[in-house]
């Protein structure tokens, strides 16, 4: 028996083969992001202790830390409502 007589098409089969390599193309760039955007964060933790002094790093190591948690929330909110 071939495919069509089964109830599938060979179309069918290459789109979701196409869909799969789509799908791990996405899933790979958002590991990549993930790994950037962690040694980013460390990058500016550390930017933050040789640019100013320690009785101010905790008030911009806050700031940091308030605006990553926006970005997060609204990156959320976007891809719940989607």
């Amino acid at each position: 028996m071939n495919k069509e007589a089964q109830g599938g098409s060979s179309e069918d089969t290459r789109d979701g083969v196409e869909g799969l390599f789509k799908k791990g193309i996405i899933v790979i760039g958002i590991i990549l992001g993930l790994i950037a955007a962690i040694q980013l964060f460390f990058a500016i933790n550390r930017f933050i202790s040789v640019w100013f002094t320690y009785r101010y790093q905790p008030i911009f190591q806050s700031i940091y830390s308030a605006a990553i948690l926006v970005v997060v929330i609204y990156a959320i909110r976007t891809y719940i409502k989607q």
